[in-house]
């Protein structure tokens, strides 16, 4: 399925307290998505929301490391974090392919690569 007519949707991107430290690592961050819109008829609308899939419980929050549009999928590429990596440094790496169904997103099953 196709998204909302012809257009391509638009993203923005939310991390909150993404570098709460003020350096390079992700110690404050509490989550990571992407919210996707569309423009249709001059308006802009939010589609939904993407957000990683690969989420052990008990470690730091996962992070969204790529993502690429083609009509009706979304494909992601995830950071996710084992008990031992340190936040400056995940250790764990997945893809989701979603895809537009029904007017939401649905996520596939993360491809573990690592």
């Amino acid at each position: 399925m196709r998204f909302p007519r012809a257009t391509r949707p638009a993203l923005r991107r939310t991390q909150p307290n993404a570098s709460a430290n003020g350096g390079g690592t992700a110690d404050g961050q509490l989550a990571d998505a992407y919210v996707i819109f569309t423009g249709i008829g001059g308006k802009l609308t939010a589609l939904g929301t993407i957000t990683p899939q690969e989420r052990p419980n008990g470690v730091h929050v996962s992070i969204l490391a790529g993502l690429s549009i083609s009509p009706g999928t979304i494909i992601t590429q995830e950071d996710w974090y084992r008990p031992n990596d340190s936040t400056c440094c995940s250790t764990g790496r997945a893809s989701t392919i979603w895809t537009y169904t029904g007017g939401q997103f649905i996520p596939g099953t993360p491809d573990v690569r690592s």
